[in-house]
């Protein structure tokens, strides 16, 4: 049986991790199996104006890291969140717009988060890459405040939570549930510090 910290800290990371998988519909994406190809047409819309958010890889098809590069973008496209686009400019054949975007290396990844580019120069292995997409690109659930984003078993799980508070209104619930997560974050954190010590 486990204890009530226990249950608590099990939630926090269920209640974390546990995103609504749309489909393909919903998104308006054909498969979340593609890698998007975009062109100087399709472009801006996508990484700008569509609402959401991504990562776009630059590359050269005579560049070798850029072909070895290739199966793990394939895979993150399968794998990552259907809310988020992974995408591919081809720069021997937009030439213009890599260009304008000052794409002078290859392969280059940039990310767009809330319609903002960024650079990304982190690991390029595909647990990274999945990871910086979780965690960075694809929304949160949160029984607070975003829950679009959790699974209805995350928000039959808050819920009940909720109910079980201390408290007898939801303002309150929310509150003692807030603090009850901000709790367990900074344990999290503290586990996390101590962890690397622990491995030696």
């Amino acid at each position: 049986m486990l204890s009530i910290d226990a249950k608590i800290v099990w939630f926090l990371l269920f209640i974390r991790k546990v995103k609504s998988s749309p489909d393909a519909t919903e998104t308006g994406m054909s498969s979340p199996e593609e890698v998007l190809r975009l062109d100087s047409s399709s472009f801006e819309s996508t990484v700008f104006q569509s609402g959401k958010n991504g990562m776009v890889k630059f590359y050269q098809s005579w560049c070798g890291h850029s072909m070895k590069m290739k199966p793990t973008w394939d895979q993150l496209a399968q794998v990552s969140d259907p809310s988020v686009f992974i995408a591919k400019v081809d720069c021997g054949v937009e030439k213009e717009l890599c260009k304008n975007y000052h794409i002078t290396t290859y392969p280059t990844f940039r990310y767009y988060l809330n319609g903002v580019e960024h650079g990304y120069e982190d690991a390029q292995s595909l647990d990274a890459l999945r990871e910086f997409v979780d965690t960075t690109l694809a929304p949160q659930c949160d029984p607070i405040g975003n829950k679009s984003a959790c699974s209805a078993r995350a928000l039959t799980f808050g819920e009940k939570w909720l109910t079980k508070s201390s408290s007898s209104t939801t303002t309150n619930g929310i509150a003692v549930l807030q603090n009850e997560i901000d709790r367990l974050e900074r344990v999290m954190m503290e586990f996390e510090s101590v962890t690397p010590e622990l491995s030696r």
